[in-house]
C-alpha cells in the first residue's frame, strides 16, 4: 500500500519558519512514519507523540 501525503498551504508556511535543518528533520520523520504506517500503525504514533513542538 502506497501513502500519500499532501501538504497544505498551511504546512508549506510553518515549514518555511523552520531552520533548514529542522525542515530536512521534519520532512525526515513524516516520510519514516508514512514508510511505517502500513505495517506498524502503533509505532508510528509513538513516534509522531514524541516529536518536539516549538
Amino acid at each position: 500500500m502506497d501513502v500519500l501525503i499532501e501538504s497544505t498551504t498551511s504546512f508549506e508556511k510553518d515549514l518555511a519558519n523552520l531552520s533548514e535543518d529542522e525542515q530536512t528533520a521534519a520532512v525526515k520523520k513524516i516520510n519514516d512514519c508514512a514508510n511505517l504506517f502500513a505495517t506498524q500503525k502503533t509505532e508510528v504514533y509513538r513516534q509522531l507523540s514524541c516529536l518536539p513542538l516549538p
